[in-house]
């Protein structure tokens, strides 16, 4: 790893609507920048139907427009290809627009880049007491990627253009081409807050099992391979395999997502 002032860091954050929830994103961004090493953002707006380019021109970032709604996928490659090609990156972050940012949080990602070559934030039930450890898979809603994985393996597959499985699929991949994947716990002061439901809402479980089929056609042929397979024994998101109980909380998420959320934009409009 180079030195800190030489790091070039990447935020590709895909944003479709949701101003409210990007400004109060973008606002704890910005506040805990004196915390972590220097960072440029790239926003894509795809195609929103709200006026996305006036509520980011009160941020210094870097906006890029799709003219019609094109999908995570097409809309989060646009913003990979503007780190790589236009700022030359040593590491993306690919990150939601739903997120909250406390602290040291990038700092704390980057240390880990000596023993990751994909690392994101997990909870303590995943850690089980650990302060990092190897996994087959992280969550791209907020994750750091060295540029190496991009420049030999591609950027996220356009197949699967909803999103869901995106991450699986580019981790599975990293690791077939010798990467590392990693988690590190994620604790205050230096965390990352997620919003519950607002990048497809109640949409959500519709969309993961329309896009589940393709993904596993897509891996179907590499089963075989002992990496894949305990990817899809241990890490897989299934729904059909899912209780009868967890399946009924599906059901309600809808309504559990719509008072979460706004008791806690509520608490950060408070707390701002």
């Amino acid at each position: 790893m180079s030195s800190a002032k030489e790091v070039k860091v990447s935020l590709v954050v895909p944003i479709y609507n949701n101003i409210e929830i990007t400004e109060a994103f973008l606002t704890s961004l910005f506040k805990g920048a004196d915390e972590n090493l220097p960072f440029e953002v790239i926003c894509i707006d795809d195609g929103s139907e709200q006026d996305v380019s006036k509520a980011l021109s009160c941020f210094p970032v870097t906006v890029l427009t799709n003219e019609k709604n094109r999908g995570y996928v097409h809309t989060t490659n646009k913003g990979i290809r503007h780190a790589v090609e236009q700022h030359d990156a040593d590491y993306i972050v690919l990150m939601n627009n739903d997120l909250i940012m406390r602290g040291a949080w990038l700092s704390r990602l980057l240390a880990h880049t000596a023993l990751y070559d994909i690392t994101g934030f997990g909870g303590r039930d995943l850690l089980r007491g650990r302060k990092h450890m190897p996994t087959y898979y992280v969550e791209f809603s907020c994750a750091v990627i060295k540029r190496a994985v991009f420049d030999e393996i591609g950027d996220l597959d356009a197949q699967l253009a909803s999103g869901y499985y995106t991450d699986d699929d580019f981790c599975l991949r990293a690791l077939l081409a010798g990467y590392k994947v990693g988690l590190i716990k994620d604790l205050k002061p230096a965390s990352v807050l997620h919003l519950p439901g607002q990048t497809f809402g109640s949409k959500k479980y519709d969309i993961i099992r329309a896009t589940q089929p393709m993904f596993e056609s897509k891996w179907r042929d590499q089963l075989g391979n002992p990496t894949v397979s305990t990817y899809f024994k241990k890490y897989c998101f299934k729904y059909e395999d899912l209780s009868f109980l967890r399946k009924l909380l599906i059901k309600l998420e809808p309504w559990l997502i719509s008072i979460l959320s706004a008791r806690q934009m509520k608490k950060l409009q408070a707390d701002s």
